[in-house]
Formats: C-alpha cells, structure tokens, sequence
C-alpha cells in the first residue's frame, strides 16, 4: 500500500525455468509454482503454493500420480472449476502431456473468516457468536465446529458483507475441545481459512475452591482491605481456563448479619 516491495520468501531449493500462476483467494493471493531446474539437468516436479498475504511458501501433497519431473512447462487456471492445467514441457525432450489438478482446497471459495467473538462458550451451546470476515454475503449460511475428527454444523445470520451470526451447537457428546471454524455460503466449499473457539465444561459451585485472608476466622481490622482468592472448577474438578462467571460473594460479620 506504501509502494515499497514486499519481502520475498526464497523456495526451499533454488529453481529457474519453473512455471507459476498466481490466482485470486480471500485474504490474499496465492502464487502456485511447479517444476524446474534444480540443477544442471536434474528436473523438478515439486508443486509450491506461496501465501502473498503471509509471505509464506508451502509444499502441498498431491492427491493421485504428480506429472513428472520438466521444465518450460505451460500452466494456467480454470477459476470456474478451481482446476490448475499443466500442459507439456521439457526433459531431455518435448513434452506434450495435459495434466488437471484441482487446488479448491488450497484457494477456497471468494470469502473469508477472520475471527470471532466470543472466542469461548459452554458444551451445552447456544452461545451467541459473531464471526467477521470478507466478503460474506446473504444466502444458506453454514457454520462448521470442528476439532479434525468430531464436527457439528449450524446455520448462520447474513448481517453484512463483514459479518455473518450464529449461535454455537452443543458439543455435550464431545467434551471440552479446542475447535476450528470455517464458513460454507450458497452451496460453495467452506472457508480455507479458519478462527479458533474453546469450549468448556460449566463451572460447578461445589467444587470450586477460595483461599486467603478473608476466609480466616480471626476477624478482620476494621477498615483494612482482605483478599479472597477463587478457583474456579468445573463438574470434573478441573480447573476453569476461561472466566466470564457470574459469582454471588456471602459476606458476614458482627455488624452487618449476612450480606450478599
């Protein structure tokens, strides 16, 4: 935005002679490289995506039998079909192969979720949550819970194109687990991108625990300050990690009875 160049992230191995495409994605642009020297006539077949917004390469793993090692290859993007098309090439000869790979999984669709609040709630669900995002617009919203093996889906609120509501499922049958989000609009593949939520087990009274001064028999100077210090736990005795409790404090004394 300041006209200065961004700072490149350099491949793992050096290449020359690879092909690259760069295609549209929410956030940021990705730029997919395949192929190459490596050497003196030792070929790549190597497929490198590189995230403009992070600045960051990855090498992805190809599903099926990779073309083989080239270079001088020609590639293009079909955005209709999220299909990369990579024909011909050479190694030691011409090459005149069509290969097809589809990088959905690695583009996404054209928005994006970048965070939620609040990024807590109980197992028990119904927590009203706001995600925001890009993009976003009005349609059959679907909201994905997902942990990578246990996943819950709910319908989301359009409210605007920076931000879609939903209230959080139950995860009672799974427990307390640290989750992912990602959104899915008008039939299309959810989000690559994703925002974290805890849930948590509700904290249960009984096994809460509370230590310090104020808790001592002796009675207090009158007019000095005591510190009370609460544990919160939850119905299996472990400890709370996230607060937002509502407590109710008993005090008691000579002269003030019992006070809530």
């Amino acid at each position: 935005a300041d006209g200065r160049a961004a700072p490149f992230a350099p491949l793992s191995t050096p290449l020359w002679n690879h092909a690259a495409v760069a295609v549209e994605s929410v956030p940021s642009y990705k730029v997919f490289v395949f192929g190459g020297q490596k050497a003196m006539l030792s070929y790549s077949n190597a497929l490198s995506v590189l995230d403009t917004g992070r600045m960051y390469w990855t090498s992805t793993q190809v599903v099926g039998t990779p073309p083989g090692a080239r270079e001088d290859c020609s590639l293009a993007y079909d955005s209709k079909t999220c299909n990369a098309l990579l024909f011909g090439g050479w190694a030691q000869g011409w090459l005149g192969d069509l290969w097809l790979l589809n990088v959905a999984g690695v583009v996404g669709p054209p928005y994006a979720v970048t965070s939620v609040l609040p990024v807590t709630g109980p197992i028990t669900g119904n927590t009203p949550i706001q995600l925001s995002g890009l993009n976003f617009s009005d349609g059959e919203i679907l909201v994905k819970f997902t942990d990578g093996k246990r996943e819950a889906v709910v319908a989301g609120t359009f409210v605007s194109a920076s931000r879609v509501s939903c209230c959080t499922p139950s995860f009672e049958k799974f427990g307390a687990l640290d989750v992912n989000l990602r959104v899915a609009i008008g039939g299309e593949g959810y989000t690559v991108n994703k925002c974290a939520f805890s849930f948590y087990v509700n904290t249960r009274a009984i096994k809460c625990t509370a230590f310090g001064p104020a808790l001592l028999r002796k009675r207090a100077v009158v007019g000095t300050e005591v510190v009370l210090v609460l544990q919160a736990k939850d119905s299996a005795g472990k400890n709370r990690s996230s607060g937002g409790d509502a407590l109710q404090v008993r005090l008691s004394g000579p002269n003030l009875g019992s006070v809530a």
